[in-house]
């Protein structure tokens, strides 16, 4: 409807097919504001009256930006979005995690940043100057107009943009944790050591998706508090864990073990032994099930030679995934796994179970 709602900025009668207005001021058309919806129809007029109907209305945009759209794409979690015009207007230009010491590197025009967006897992530094000098200011949301902040409008030379996290990379005894797929959004970095709960871990339950080890640790993710629910014994990088026995945003638990000076079992556990009499490559495999080689860290097929079992615990040892093939349970320890119904190197898959302790012998009182 042409006659009500919103802001009149020309009425006029045109005697022809065309009709030019241009919307500064000047001639007979009024000032219409930037990035604005305008609307426009015609409708006949006869003996300086209207006659009939308005046609359907059309829209278009008063727009400073040379014509761009201003519905421009933002970036990803892991980028940020510099734009040449306020509101996010006009070209454009997404950066990743990195650093850009000058316009080009940047690949955008030098001192022409008017807004910026960030993706929810990075943070921005705007410098004046090349080489991040000069005036710098942080970014950790988007920001519709930078000429009500420190950096200013039209003066960005450099930038840097990192992770929101912090740098999560583990040394050699330490693991990272990632509630994003390959290793992105927050994480944490932890140590040799027994982490109960998810308080313990330091991230939101049920919200782990990726993992890093370091060279001489292995990681034991559970699914429940103290380590219940299912466990999976990690000793390598893994970006992706929605395709692994634990799964994704599983984890309320974990352990971080050592592997270099020798795999000691506690009671509900077992350890797994690419040598005769308990050393080389070794693995600590809690209670669940290891169905292929890629599940027994560094002893992997065909190579385990001996095994420590715990009190609590029975191990059953198979020559091929998926449980197939010989099996033998195992109820204690035993120092060579060749002089055995399995054999030496021949096991490719574990189960690890709970032992019932059989009752105590009862004993009679005397009245």
């Amino acid at each position: 409807d042409m006659e009500s709602g919103g802001t009149t900025y020309l009425d006029t009668g045109v005697g022809g097919t065309s009709y030019n207005c241009t919307f500064d001021g000047s001639g007979s058309c009024q000032n219409a504001p930037e990035n604005t919806d305008l609307y426009w129809s015609v409708r006949p007029i006869i003996n300086n009256k209207p006659a009939g109907n308005w046609a359907t209305p059309r829209r278009f945009r008063i727009d400073t930006s040379g014509g761009s759209s201003c519905n421009n794409p933002g970036p990803n979690n892991d980028q940020i979005g510099l734009y040449e015009q306020a509101n996010y207007c006009g070209n454009y230009k997404m950066l990743g995690v990195g650093e850009y010491a000058n316009p080009g590197a940047m690949g955008f025009a030098n001192d022409s940043a008017s807004s910026i967006k960030v993706g929810n897992n990075v943070k921005a530094l705007l410098c004046k100057d090349d080489n991040y000098g000069g005036d710098c200011e942080w970014f950790t949301g988007d920001d519709p107009d930078l000429s009500n902040n420190s950096i200013g409008n039209n003066q960005v030379s450099s930038v840097k943009v990192e992770s929101k996290w912090g740098n999560c990379n583990p040394g050699a005894d330490q693991i990272a944790l990632f509630v994003d797929g390959n290793y992105g959004g927050q994480c944490v970095v932890k140590g040799i050591g027994n982490y109960s709960n998810p308080g313990a871990i330091g991230l939101p339950n049920d919200s782990i998706s990726s993992v890093k080890v370091g060279s001489n640790v292995q990681a034991i993710l559970c699914r429940d508090d103290n380590y219940g629910g299912g466990c999976e014994t990690f000793i390598s990088n893994d970006s992706n864990l929605s395709d692994n026995s634990i799964g994704n945003d599983q984890v309320s638990s974990v352990k971080v073990e050592s592997i270099s000076g020798g795999c000691n079992p506690d009671a509900s556990q077992v350890a797994l032994y690419a040598n005769t009499s308990y050393v080389g490559n070794c693995v600590i495999l809690g209670v669940g099930n290891y169905p292929t080689p890629g599940s027994l860290g560094s002893v992997g097929n065909d190579n385990a030679e001996s095994i420590r079992v715990g009190s609590n615990v029975k191990a059953t040892l198979c020559e091929h995934d998926n449980y197939q093939g010989r099996c033998e349970p195992f109820t204690g320890d035993d120092i060579n796994l060749g002089d055995n119904y399995i054999g030496g190197n021949v096991v490719s898959s574990v189960k690890v179970e709970s032992r019932v302790q059989a009752p105590g012998t009862p004993v009679l009182q005397s009245p």
